[in-house]
Parts: C-alpha cells; structure tokens; sequence
C-alpha cells in the first residue's frame, strides 16, 4: 500500500484544488464566442496553468519524504499531468478535494464517479411533478413587510400541509429521484411531489426537518453557505446540514453569498458557483448535484456556468409541473405562500393558479 508523507499530500491537494478554479475561471471567460482576442489569452493562461502544475508535481516528487514504500503500486507515467489537465472541466470539479474533519486531519474526498450525469437511454420523457417551493417554515416576526409574510408559512399551517399530502396519497420523491426518471426511466412512486426548501433558515432543521420525518416525507434544501460559515444564528449549522443529510435529506446548492449571478465577471460566478459546492460536499460527504438560482434569476451564461460546474440540474422560481428531458437546467416549480389555507394549498396541486 502506498503510504505518503502527510505534508506533501496537503501540498498536493492545494495545488489540485488552485488549478480546478483557475481552470473554471479560464472556461468561464471563453463564453463569449465573439472575443477571439480573449481566447486567444485563455488558452496562453491554460498553457502556463499546466506548466506551472507540472513543475509543483515534480518538485514534490523529488521531495526525499514523498518517495513510495511500496514497490507495488506504479508511479505515474509520463504525460498523466498533462493528460490530467485535458479533463472535460465537468469532471474536474468531481474530482477529489481535501477538507478537514473533525480531528483536522485532511481527508479525501472521492466524488468523481458519483457526480457524473447519468448516461440518457436515448429515449425523450415529460413528467408531470408538482416541485413545491418553500422558504420560511415559521411564523413572520411582528411588523414584518409583505414579502416577508407571503414567504413565511407558520409550522403549524405546513403539518396541515404534510397530513394533507399523506392523506391523499402523495409521495415525496427528491430530485435525484426525478432526474433518474427523466434520464433512465427509473420507476417513481404514484403521485410523486418534491418539496424544497430555499435558503437554509433556521426553522428548516428545528421545524420542517421533524415535521418531514414525522410523515415520511424527504425534502430538498438548497442553501447558500456563506451564513453559514458566518456563524449566523438564523441560518442552519453545519452540525445541522450533516444530521438533516444522514437522515436521508438531499441538499444543493444556492450560491455562496445568494446574488444575482447575471452580468457578473466569469471569475465572480466561478466562486459563488464552485465554492457553496465544496463547501456543503465537505460537510454530508456526498456529491451536490443540483443548484437554485438565487432569486430565480439567470441567463445564459449563468446556465452554462451551471452546467460546467458539474451540475446536473437546477430549478428556477417559474410557475410549471412539467418537466422533460431537454428541461433540466430550468426545472419549473410551485411558489407555496405564506398564510396558505388548504383550500388554497389544494388548488395549487391542481394546477387551479
């Protein structure tokens, strides 16, 4: 077995993790067909990127402490730096990254297999499926504006909700479920719907998360990380994401800082993009397939910066239940507003808007 000094594996990992974002700033900036001068400059910067990436690898392969004590497992042949610089930019970010755990030890986390697009069976599929779109799951505080209101659905009103959907025989399927559906044809439940949750407040975890479990239900929660690692109270914890996660909830992401991605730099949206992406993955320890534009805006370059990223779908604030196969970067969901009466709430799964 290959055993290799701590120090240099740290030192591998950072320039691994360095080289996967300036790649992403590189493809990112290429969008604009019309710039040839600009790609010109990309693919100089690609090049020096690579140099620069092999010169790192052959000074730490040279280091006395990074030499292999097992005979058995071969060293790298020739070229595999450059070889490993040629990979499709979707596959790169899957790759591995280094985080730390709970001892502070850097620990591998090999994502790559796991966050490729499933293979299309070649066949075109629509599916009908209410995506329900939630945010708050508590009562607005006192003096709250109207948007507060009409985002906030008191706990109680979203038991009420959740009984009602058992009752009449709804399941709840995640994303993962619906998009293996639409690829492969993979059997879903009879009367699937998906509930996400937008921003990752708080009362996600002390409220909806029980509320879900306590009806069999599993939810989709997209959150931005920066209030996370800030610390803020009025976001969940990481301590919360890694519970809600091991108990069979799906998270994606929704940008680090939750601006609006349109008209941005490539540079800007490969880091709000990438970084909530590692940021989560290195906390459930699973890959993030799917991303929440924030606010609901995007263009096309934002959905392209989507798609190089390694997403493999994303939803959007458009009212809709029909989804296909061509659709997946702008999956259509259904706004629940605050102070939702079941009559209303009934209407909405009936498509009576």
């Amino acid at each position: 077995m290959t055993r290799v000094n701590p120090c240099v594996e740290q030192t591998r990992g950072a320039v691994v993790r360095g080289l996967l974002l300036l790649i992403a700033f590189l493809l990112a900036v290429t969008w604009v067909d019309s710039e040839p001068a600009l790609a010109r400059q990309v693919h100089q910067a690609s090049v020096s990127a690579r140099a620069v990436a092999g010169v790192a690898e052959q000074a730490i392969d040279k280091r006395p402490d990074a030499k292999r004590e097992s005979p058995d497992v071969p060293s790298p042949t020739p070229g595999a730096t450059a070889e490993a610089a040629e990979t499709p930019l979707a596959d790169l970010f899957g790759q591995m990254f280094s985080a730390p755990d709970e001892s502070g030890q850097s620990v591998k986390l090999a994502l790559a297999a796991e966050n490729v697009l499933p293979t299309p069976d070649g066949r075109s599929r629509q599916m009908r499926i209410p995506i329900l779109m939630y945010h708050y799951i508590s009562d607005p505080p006192r003096g709250a504006d109207m948007v507060r209101r009409d985002l906030s659905l008191a706990g109680s009103d979203f038991e009420v909700q959740l009984r009602y959907l058992a009752s009449e025989g709804y399941h709840s399927v995640s994303l993962y479920d619906l998009l293996m559906h639409l690829q492969r044809g993979a059997a879903l439940p009879e009367k699937p719907i998906a509930l996400t949750f937008d921003d990752g407040y708080k009362d996600a975890f002390t409220v909806a998360f029980p509320l879900l479990q306590k009806y069999g239900f599993k939810g989709t929660f997209f959150i931005f990380t920066k209030p996370i690692i800030e610390e803020n109270r009025d976001y969940l914890s990481w301590r919360d994401v890694e519970l809600m996660s091991a108990a069979g909830m799906e998270f994606g992401s929704h940008s680090y800082s939750h601006p609006d991605l349109r008209g941005r730099s490539p540079e800007f949206m490969a880091r709000e993009i990438v970084k909530s992406k590692e940021d989560i993955e290195a906390h459930i320890r699973r890959p993030v397939r799917f991303f929440c534009y924030p606010s609901g805006s995007y263009d096309r370059k934002v959905v392209k910066a989507i798609k190089s990223a390694g997403y493999w779908a994303a939803v959007t604030t458009q009212q809709g239940v029909e989804h296909t196969t061509n659709d997946l970067l702008e999956l259509s969901r259904i706004r629940v507003h605050g102070e939702s009466g079941l009559e209303r709430f009934d209407a909405l799964l009936n498509l009576n808007w």
